[in-house]
């Protein structure tokens, strides 16, 4: 469903089930591999050191916040959003971003909300230590929220509060682990 929606995922060749007993079955899918690919996260954490052009950087906050749009308005929910489970593809002529580690993910006809505020809050907080400015957070509030940045931070100022409460949450769960 994803690919069909345009969204780089990983691309499935095989599946099948281990064990013959209902109760204890395990199923498997094995992937293409992904290869040349660093996680955002990994590449978040290189910025610390050596910052990245301005280009890559918005470039990439538009993409995830289109990725995580894209989902939550098809009614997916990823149930583990962090920037790890986003791979960047490197040398290729355009950026192309890959959402991975879909095992927990669900679809609904109406997301609940709360499954939307665990899904960008947990994004959030894998941000956290990337000294984002308040631009940049602005910049993916305006990418996630097709109604755009004035509405979304006005009429829709309790999501994004909660968004923070659930990031600060995780954050004071596991510290800087994300």
């Amino acid at each position: 469903r994803l690919k069909s929606l345009g969204v780089s995922t990983l691309q499935p060749v095989a599946y099948g089930v281990i064990g013959l007993n209902p109760a204890t079955r395990r199923p498997y899918l094995v992937t293409q591999d992904l290869t040349d690919t660093i996680s955002v996260e990994d590449l978040g954490k290189q910025w610390l050191t050596q910052p990245p052009s301005l280009v890559l950087k918005r470039a990439l906050i538009k993409r995830v916040a289109t990725i995580a749009q894209t989902l939550h308005s098809h009614g997916m929910c990823h149930r583990d959003l962090y920037l790890c489970h986003f791979l960047l593809h490197l040398n290729e002529p355009e950026l192309r971003v890959s959402l991975i580690d879909l095992h927990r993910a669900f679809s609904s006809p109406r997301l609940r909300r709360r499954w939307l505020i665990k899904d960008i809050g947990s994004l959030y907080y894998s941000c956290l230590h990337l000294n984002l400015s308040q631009r940049d957070l602005l910049r993916f509030i305006r990418y996630y929220d097709p109604r755009g940045l004035r509405y979304a931070i006005g009429r829709n100022a309790d999501f994004w509060q909660a968004v923070s409460t659930k990031a600060s949450s995780l954050y004071r769960r596991h510290g800087d682990a994300a």
